[in-house]
This record gives C-alpha cells, structure tokens and sequence, in this order.
C-alpha cells in the first residue's frame, strides 16, 4: 500500500512536471517593462497599445544614434524559438529595429545579419521577427536567464509587445493572456499575472 501511495505521488508529479513543460513554451513581455532602456530609446503613451505604453526611437535615426532596450527572459524548457513584435511602422523610413539575444556589442547600421523590417503597419499587428540574411529566424535558448535586445535602428519604429514560442506557427499572445506571465508593476517587484488576477 506505501509503495503504491509512492507510486501515484510519483506519477501526479510527473503529470504536473509535464504540465509546466507545455506552458513553459510560450514568453511574452510588455515593452515598457524592459529591465534597461538607454536612450535613445524611449518609453511613449498609447491608449491603443497594451498596457497604453510602448517603445521606440521616436524621430531620431536610431542608426546614427544607438539607443536599445534590453529584456532579461528566464527561460525553462530549452529549444529553438520564434520571435514576434507587436509594432506600429508607418513607413519604409520607420519600420526596422537591430534584434539580438545574448549580445553585448551594438550593431551597426549596416549589419544585415540582425536587422529586422517589421514591414509597414498602420495598426498594431503581429510581425515575425526574422534578419535580412536569415528567414527563418529562431534561436537557440538554453535553460536560465538570456538577454533580448530590441537596438533603435530607425526613428519611430514603434514596439508595443514581444511574444516568443517554441512552436513556429503559433498564434503571438499578448503578455497577460499567457498564464504564469511575469509582470513589473510601477515599484518594479515581479509577480505574476496569475496573482494580480486573484487581487
């Protein structure tokens, strides 16, 4: 009877280990909450965006003078990810951002292996992220913390969210409807949205 009442402790944990498994496949992120804006990127109001804020170079050419924002991710279930952006582009002149994971050194301009053209959208849509030189896109994440960093590299490319998925055909989620989703309020102290719900 032990052995038995062991066995189905086991077996629940591996169930709910295989839960967290699936979930732990999706991330998502609001722009505004980057761990580190450096100018010139900046964080703007929108009522339309989520959470009414989001990012960008505003009107200076983001090429000429480098801002970014960069996102610490904690990631736990290991694989090739697909990356998109919720953004605003409203023109060839406003529709680029240099993407990196896990990279200190800033582009330059014309470093077409991690330029993204989100392409020009006059309403918040999803945008796969992919470089001029590689499309497909994914990247490769190992467990633990990882570095996304969104570079200005065009002015008033606008980033309103960011969604990121094992599964290549996923539909992006915006970052409170992923469960278990980690948020920064205004004092900065993580929780999740699971528990801000129950508040």
């Amino acid at each position: 009877m032990k052995y038995m009442r062991l066995l189905l402790i086991q077996c629940v944990l591996l169930v709910l280990g295989l839960v967290g498994y699936c979930i732990a496949t999706e991330i998502g992120f609001e722009a505004e909450d980057a761990d580190e804006i450096v100018a010139i990127m900046e964080i703007y109001e929108d009522k339309e965006a989520s959470g009414g804020m989001y990012i960008s170079a505003g009107k200076g050419g983001g090429g000429r003078h480098p801002g970014k924002a960069d996102f610490v991710i904690n990631v736990r279930t290991p694989g090739q990810y697909t990356m998109w952006g919720r953004v605003i582009a409203q023109d060839t002149a406003k529709d680029s951002f240099h993407v990196t994971v896990d990279q200190k050194k800033s582009p330059q301009p014309g470093d077409a292996d991690m330029i993204w053209d989100t392409g020009q959208h006059q309403e918040w849509t999803w945008a796969k992220v992919k470089w001029r030189e590689k499309d497909p896109l994914t990247f490769d994440l190992k467990p633990g913390k990882h570095t996304v960093t969104f570079w200005s590299r065009e002015g008033d490319t606008r980033l309103d969210a960011v969604y990121m998925a094992i599964d290549p055909n996923a539909v992006p989620k915006l970052p409170n409807e992923i469960e278990g989703f980690a948020v920064h309020p205004r004092n900065r102290l993580t929780t999740t949205w699971a528990e801000l719900k129950k508040r």
